[in-house]
């Protein structure tokens, strides 16, 4: 039996239809019929696992670099499997798991990394983006893809603002009680504001030091 490989791969799913990365079990809170064959709530690792383990013919835990919240999307998480069947070329086994996946996950790319690399503990930044939709009309097509505001957005005062979000600083205000973090401090690196041609889509980007991801947030 050959020995176990890790793989990292990147990772873009729409997460409309996840209650976010990590896999969860059906609360006790939970009403209604549970979905058939299902032992949890639906999640992004649940389904990756899945798939996996469909090709490997054997279980995998699928490693995110981040958590997210329900309906975030990733355009590219960071995530690592480890297997012993080393045999199947990179290529096949990227199109095999992607062939087992549903049509809103997908893996952009999948290559052997050492044993030390870990999606977590390996990750120096991530990278959020929040977009907003500006105008008096809805974005009926991609409503799951923006927050919609109808008010005018004033951008510099904005632009202003965000230099002060910019450097280290506590976040522990905007933790939940009990959250269990060893730390609320985050150093946010950067932050940019656009606007599309249009005046209709606005996006702002945030880097902060903790996870390698870049996650979309309506």
């Amino acid at each position: 039996m050959s020995e176990l490989q890790r793989y990292k791969l990147i990772v873009s799913y729409r997460g409309t239809a996840y209650y976010g990365w990590q896999t969860q079990g059906f609360p006790h809170s939970w009403k209604g019929a549970r979905p058939a064959h299902a032992t949890g709530l639906p999640t992004v690792q649940t389904t990756m696992n899945n798939a996996v383990k469909e090709v490997l013919r054997h279980p995998v835990k699928c490693v995110g670099s981040s958590r997210t919240d329900t309906g975030v999307h990733a355009k590219g998480q960071v995530v690592h499997f480890d297997t012993n069947m080393t045999q199947i070329p990179m290529l096949g086994l990227m199109r095999a798991i992607n062939h087992q996946l549903p049509d809103d996950i997908l893996i952009r790319s999948i290559e052997p990394v050492p044993a030390t690399f870990d999606a977590i503990e390996s990750a120096v930044s991530k990278r959020y983006q929040y977009a907003v939709w500006n105008h008096d009309d809805r974005p009926v097509f991609q409503g799951d893809l923006y927050y919609h505001r109808w008010q005018p957005i004033h951008i510099e005062p904005m632009r202003e603002a965000m230099r002060y979000l910019i450097g280290t600083h506590d976040f522990a205000a905007f933790c939940k009680p009990g959250h269990e973090r060893l730390t609320t401090v985050r150093t946010v690196s950067a932050i940019s504001f656009f606007m599309a041609l249009d005046r209709r889509m606005h996006r702002s980007n945030w880097r902060t030091c903790s996870t390698s991801a870049e996650l979309l947030r309506r």
